[in-house]
């Protein structure tokens, strides 16, 4: 059961939005979380985006089966603008992340590791999902600077395409 239902949606984004503040001052150039485009200032870029797919999925189906049943999904749509002013951003990609794809306890052919298995599967969620989102986004930031020659400030990531 939710702590705050009805709050997975502000609940997702506040989450994504700190894990990405950490990701980005970690791995590109520091970050700072702020209200709205308008108050973060002249200089620097603005990442925006919107979840557009959020699904908490079912922790005990998780636990139980695993294998991508009961998995969470959060989709985002995410775009980067030179500054605040700017009308049309220079970067938009999307991102998809899923959890729950390893095997619940039902299903796992090694009987004494299945309490580990049901108690890591218990603890994935829309949490994890929003961590690996915004490791996806930095990673797009990353290559889109390594491409062009820029520094980053951290080790830059390869990011995983839905293709690979």
């Amino acid at each position: 059961m939710r702590k705050h239902p009805g709050q997975l949606s502000s609940e997702a984004q506040d989450l994504i939005a700190r894990h990405l503040v950490e990701e980005l001052s970690k791995s590109v150039a520091p970050a700072t979380l702020v209200k709205s485009p308008a108050a973060a200032g002249r200089d620097g870029w603005v990442v925006t985006g919107d979840i557009t797919k959020l699904n908490e999925g079912s922790r005990i189906l998780r636990m139980a089966i695993g294998l991508g049943a009961g998995s969470t999904e959060v989709d985002t749509a995410v775009a980067v603008q030179a500054s605040p002013a700017s009308r049309h951003p220079f970067m938009a990609f999307t991102t998809k992340g899923t959890s729950g794809a390893t095997p619940g306890a039902a299903t796992n052919p090694i009987p004494f590791s299945s309490a580990p298995t049901v108690l890591f599967q218990g603890q994935q969620g829309i949490s994890d999902d929003s961590a690996r989102t915004a490791r996806m986004i930095t990673s797009r930031i990353s290559d889109y600077m390594v491409q062009r020659g820029w520094a980053v400030a951290g080790k830059s990531r390869k990011t995983k395409m839905a293709s690979q």
